[in-house]
């Protein structure tokens, strides 16, 4: 896979390849260049290049490709504007669901539009954060749309939502990838019943020491294993996790993974 963020910004071919990308309009649509979302169409505005340009977050990428997840339903919670939901939608098939969390309403705009524009069918949008409780919560959304978090100071009111309170979710729910910028811990608190239960595979973005350590912790109890995404990361250094069921695991959908 190129990747376009490696490409020296010191360089003149880097500055020129950066100019050309400024000029790009950002309500046109363009089609996903690589990687296994290739061809799926991308409003180029939306959010940073390297995610038409496919190079984005390429491990975890591959690491989704490796899995079998034909006929799943899978949940992305912290959504953004859709990259890893199109990528999922396609990885589960016609028969697979995707259902998409996603509190932050210009970001819920642009994932309603991807979906819209690549005639999609399997995605089941929350205009919801995900937490330990169901009701309203502080939301700031004042900096990047990409790192939008919940905050008692936040201007904006969001719903919230426990996982353990969806009655949608079945036996068929095989992976789970949270990336909510700091509440990933109230995201494993409100479904203790759902992980307990459903066993899935979970992708994990932690943010920060104190994050990490209380989620490796919080999934310990329920049974999970806590290994980083990369295994040549340092543990210390490292923000992407794969945690697995110690027992009751899918063995097909974990093959890549260890």
């Amino acid at each position: 896979m190129i990747r376009f963020s490696d490409i020296p910004s010191d360089k003149f071919y880097g500055r020129l390849l950066r100019w050309m990308l400024m000029l790009m309009p950002k309500r046109m649509a363009v089609p996903i260049m690589q990687g296994p979302a290739k061809g799926l169409r991308w409003i180029v505005g939306s959010q940073t290049h390297g995610m038409w340009l496919g190079s984005y977050e390429a491990s975890k990428q591959e690491l989704l490709r490796k899995l079998k997840l034909d006929g799943c339903t899978v949940l992305d919670i912290g959504a953004n504007v859709g990259f890893y939901s199109m990528l999922l939608s396609r990885l589960v098939g016609p028969s697979g669901r995707v259902l998409s969390f996603e509190p932050l309403p210009r970001n819920v705009y642009f994932l309603n539009r991807h979906i819209i524009l690549n005639r999609i069918n399997n995605i089941e949008v929350y205009e919801a954060a995900v937490s330990d409780f169901n009701g309203r919560i502080s939301f700031d959304a004042s900096g990047d749309p990409s790192m939008g978090h919940l905050a008692e100071n936040g201007t904006l009111k969001v719903s919230a939502m426990r996982l353990d309170s969806l009655t949608e979710l079945d036996s068929s729910a095989r992976l789970v990838k949270i990336d909510v910028e700091g509440a990933e811990e109230s995201v494993l608190r409100g479904g203790q019943k759902f992980f307990k239960t459903q066993r899935p595979v979970i992708l994990l973005a932690t943010h920060g020491q104190y994050a990490t350590e209380a989620c490796r912790e919080l999934l310990k109890s329920y049974g999970y294993s806590f290994e980083p995404l990369d295994r040549n990361a340092v543990e210390e250094d490292c923000g992407e996790w794969v945690c697995h069921p110690l027992i009751d695991t899918d063995a097909n959908l974990l093959i890549g993974l260890k």
